[in-house]
């Protein structure tokens, strides 16, 4: 923003060269240059204050250039308040666009959140379905791997009980402590995928099972095992 000085300094700078201290010529000198409205303000503080200086001398001036005078400076001061008035349009003008512009921007942005959003909710909607899917593998998995471990136990009991059955003398029985001590070391190192352990009250209860279907034995009253009977 001008201040009165530099106002004031250009505007004698214009008037002693002969050219008119207008809005625009001011503006035109000032470094900064400055808004119309400060400019005419202080305008018209250097009128008032030159126009009371000049009628200290204005006696030995004619009427008829006095008059001229007062219609020029009439004149001028309209001239500066149309330029004015044109100037403040154009700032008004140029703020409107502004206004325009930062309105299409909010718009454009809205309507990029919009999408963002959109975006977003997307892609939380396809995780949590994703999520639910992992819990749904993950129980198949773990469903199979039961299965799996069971199988394993089921099939490593089978092959103990052939290998029971191998054991069984033609005549008479044999306890599960005897037959546990005869079984193959890889037979009893192989325990430890089953889901229990090769003991003898295990072996008792596994070699119950087979005998309740006939199957490799029959479970005699004092708990030993012996061959089926034919």
């Amino acid at each position: 923003m001008p201040t009165k000085e530099e106002v004031f300094r250009v505007a004698d700078e214009l008037w002693a060269a002969g050219q008119r201290p207008s809005r625009r010529n001011i503006q035109e000198r000032l470094i900064n240059g400055g808004s119309p409205r400060d400019i005419l303000a202080h305008l018209d503080a250097w009128r008032d204050e030159r126009a009371y200086k000049a009628d200290l001398g204005i006696k030995d001036v004619p009427e008829r250039i006095r008059v001229k005078l007062a219609e020029f400076a009439k004149d001028a001061w309209k001239t500066a308040q149309v330029e004015a008035a044109y100037a403040w349009q154009h700032e008004r003008d140029a703020l409107q666009t502004i206004r325009r512009d930062e309105a299409e921007d909010r718009e454009n942005l809205l309507g990029q959140l919009d999408e963002a959003q959109a975006t977003v909710n997307g892609l939380v909607a396809r995780l949590a379905a994703a999520e639910e899917e992992a819990k749904r593998l993950q129980l198949a998995l773990d469903k199979t791997s039961k299965l799996l471990s069971d199988a394993r136990a089921e099939a490593f009991w089978d092959r103990v009980m052939q290998e029971v059955h191998s054991l069984l003398p033609p005549e008479g029985s044999i306890t599960a402590e005897e037959i546990l001590a005869q079984l193959k070391p890889w037979t009893t190192r192989g325990s430890s995928m089953a889901k229990e352990k090769l003991t003898p009250s295990t072996l008792k209860e596994k070699m119950k099972v087979r005998a309740k279907y006939g199957r490799y034995l029959r479970v005699l009253d004092d708990g030993s095992v012996a061959r089926p009977a034919a």
